[in-house]
């Protein structure tokens, strides 16, 4: 830790300290300071108070975003910006960072509950809409105490290229893996009667033994 010496504004005393630690500067405003340690401490909390709004606000935006599926650049309009004159709404670049961190965020917690579920079932389906292909996967399972049944989305991906039978394995792999569900979890395996499915399980899929 690096060691500093910094100048009290109040009394020009010189207080030693380390960057990053600050309780020898805030223990020489409450000895000889106690009116400015006082302020200081009112405006710490105002601090503080304006940091949970601020976070508060970001949260219901990105919660807005999620619920609407609403474009990022609708953080941007005017009519939109003109709903909060007295709030600072975040570029569109910040609500791309949180929105990256709030999902990771979203898999470890998921990972952390499938964790310590016995046994799970799973749905995977593709369809295409406007030229475009998606895939879908979730998850299910039966609560171990109240039996009430459970139910995550763990994807919703663009599916480009070929709907192959060995691409529709691939990414089923690559979602299994993320979320840490081994095949022994996986009880069964929903899906349409589609070729590229059926084949997928038959080249791929794994028989338990019971």
């Amino acid at each position: 830790m690096n060691g500093i010496i910094a100048e009290c504004q109040v009394c020009k005393k010189r207080v030693k300290g380390s960057l990053g630690v600050s309780s020898n500067f805030i223990w020489h405003l409450r000895k000889h300071h106690p009116n400015k340690h006082k302020e200081f401490k009112t405006k710490k909390a105002e601090s503080s108070t304006k940091l949970k709004r601020k976070n508060s606000f970001n949260q219901n935006l990105l919660n807005f975003i999620g619920d609407t599926c609403s474009p990022l650049s609708v953080l941007e309009h005017k009519s939109f910006l003109k709903l909060f004159p007295a709030q600072h709404v975040p570029s569109r670049r910040t609500i791309t960072r949180l929105l990256a961190e709030s999902h990771q965020e979203f898999i470890e917690n998921i990972k952390m509950i499938l964790d310590n579920i016995q046994y799970v079932c799973v749905t995977a389906d593709v369809w295409s809409g406007g030229k475009r292909s998606f895939f879908g996967y979730t998850c299910h399972w039966l609560d171990a105490q109240t039996f009430e049944r459970k139910s995550v989305a763990l994807a919703c991906r663009r599916f480009p290229g070929s709907h192959s039978f060995d691409r529709v394995a691939e990414i089923i792999l690559e979602i299994n893996e993320q979320y840490g569900l081994p095949v022994q979890k996986i009880l069964y395996t929903i899906t349409d009667n589609g070729s590229n499915f059926v084949k997928a399980f038959r080249e791929f899929g794994v028989s338990l033994s019971k």
